[in-house]
């Protein structure tokens, strides 16, 4: 599971983690720190009607394998461990 485990709305900077793999970001901000190493994105993570949306590269950066699901038209996220599940609904900001 890919956890939201910090906020600080004054800053719009965020983190999040999956086992020990972490990231913070700001919004709109193509520089993101992953497991404590800065690195640039190629496209920002950003918010639009209140959904904050995070480029896949991000994920794989941290370890995680995506890929599209045509079936389902829908984001395939998983790690060598075990299949992580990602909603794909809005939560309030």
């Amino acid at each position: 599971m890919i956890t939201l485990s910090s906020v600080n709305i004054a800053n719009t900077f965020y983190t999040i983690r999956h086992t020990e793999a972490s990231a913070s970001f700001r919004i709109d901000q193509l520089e993101t720190e992953i497991n404590g190493k800065t690195v640039t994105l190629s496209s920002p993570v950003y918010s639009t009607t209140g959904v904050i949306m995070i480029p896949a590269s991000l994920l794989k950066q941290m370890g995680l394998n995506v890929a599209w699901n045509s079936k389902l038209s829908e984001p395939s996220i998983s790690s060598m461990k075990h299949f992580v599940s990602l909603k794909l609904r809005d939560y309030p900001i």
